[in-house]
């Protein structure tokens, strides 16, 4: 079994790509294709840094010659795949050396599974903060808990992947919440398990776009994507005013864009 790794390059540093790239180079499990997007970035930069860890016939380098964002442009690198599992992967985060070898076990052992998830470990200006994710229900934390499994340490079965078509457009933040609510949609709660064998390693700053308000737009609208419905601009123009009237007033309820969501007209959703 081979596995794509998708990994989205916009304004890497240096030295956190170069921990990401051997991360995946010391992989216990070896039979994978790195398929790097460089969206809107530098080729020379980042072919300089990936070709002095890797060797050429197991990377596709994906150009775009201007920013998309990472949701686009995971989609497009996922068209790319013609390998049996997906894997992601941040350009400033790091896997442990087992974590693919763990994960594509797992999968190729629970046929039930469609996406597998880990703990993390949070380096946020050199501190470290070990993150344990339950295992038992972890749909249910997906839907109603505060922390996920990290975007970085999902891998998909590839078919699964493309049977919901991949991520939704509409989702700029919090794409790993709504990808994995969607094949739950597809596949039944249980399409989704945490791994606790593995952690990979997450790095944020104060100024993460992984925090703050569009994020938590974001993460509420990820959650309707348990419905299985695509929004449209509209839709997510909408919903945004209501939540930030809602926000300003104190109120933070993660479900409360999905009472607005079911009042908006049929012709639209």
């Amino acid at each position: 079994m081979s596995v794509a790794i998708l990994l989205s390059v916009y304004k890497p540093q240096e030295e956190k790509l170069i921990r990401t790239i051997q991360s995946i180079k010391y992989q216990t499990y070896s039979n994978w294709k790195l398929i790097i997007i460089l969206d809107g970035c530098p080729r020379k930069k980042v072919l300089n840094i990936v070709n002095k860890y890797l060797n050429s016939d197991m990377v596709k380098v994906i150009e775009l010659k201007q920013n998309i964002g990472l949701t686009s442009a995971l989609n497009v690198g996922s068209r790319a795949v013609n390998e049996e599992f997906i894997a992601r992967i941040d350009d400033d985060d790091e896997w442990e050396s087992n974590h693919l070898e763990d994960s594509i076990s797992y999968l190729e052992s629970n046929k039930k599974t469609h996406v597998i998830g880990s703990s993390f470990v949070l380096i946020n200006n050199n501190t470290k903060q070990s993150i344990k994710i339950k295992t038992n229900n972890a749909w249910y934390r997906a839907l109603f808990g505060g922390k996920c499994a990290p975007h970085s340490s999902l891998v998909f079965r590839t078919d699964s992947f493309n049977q919901v078509k991949g991520y939704s457009e509409h989702q700029k933040r919090a794409q790993d919440r709504s990808i994995i609510l969607k094949l739950c949609n597809k596949f039944g709660l249980k399409a989704f398990t945490i791994l606790i064998s593995t952690n990979v390693k997450i790095y944020r700053s104060n100024k993460s776009l992984s925090s703050g308000p569009n994020q938590r737009f974001y993460s509420s609208i990820a959650r309707l994507s348990i419905l299985g419905k695509e929004l449209s601009d509209s839709q997510i123009l909408y919903l945004n005013k209501k939540y930030k009237v809602f926000e300003k007033a104190g109120l933070k309820n993660k479900f409360i864009l999905a009472f607005f969501y079911l009042l908006t007209p049929l012709n639209d959703k």
